[in-house]
This record gives C-alpha cells, structure tokens and sequence, in this order.
C-alpha cells in the first residue's frame, strides 16, 4: 500500500521535482556522502568493538565474582 502511494507520488510533477532535487544534491555531495557513511561505519564499529569488550569485561567479572563466593561458602561449610 506504501510502495503504491509512493509510485503515484514519484508521478506528480512535486514528486518529478523533489526526486530530480535529491538526485542533483547526490551528484553535487557525493564525496561528502561517502564520508559522512566511512564516519557513520567507523562509528558503528567501534561502538560494537566497545561493547564487546564490555561483554568480555563483564563475563570476567562474573566468573571472579563466582569464584571468591566459591571459596568463601568452602570456609564456611567445613565443620570446625
């Protein structure tokens, strides 16, 4: 239903001029798009790279956590 409303709007002659506009401002920006998406893509990696480290991080964290309870449940069980 979207795409068909979109297609009879591509018809009008608003649609032809905000269409022919867009594609005017792409030809005339084009490298700045494409840097505007290399910093968008960089970003995006590292933000993934951070909270994967994170991840890693907080894994760590838990597994130690577990660990010392462990041991201090081991001194506690034992009778004296």
């Amino acid at each position: 239903m979207k795409l068909a409303a979109a297609m009879k709007w591509a018809k009008t002659p608003q649609g032809q001029k905000t269409i022919r506009k867009t594609a005017d401002f792409a030809k005339d920006h084009e490298r700045e798009i494409k840097a505007v998406g290399r910093v968008a893509i960089g970003t995006a990696k590292n933000m993934a790279d951070n909270f994967k480290e994170a991840a890693k991080r907080f894994k760590e964290e838990l597994r130690d956590d577990e660990e010392e309870e462990g041991k201090r449940d081991d001194g506690q069980n034992k009778p004296s």
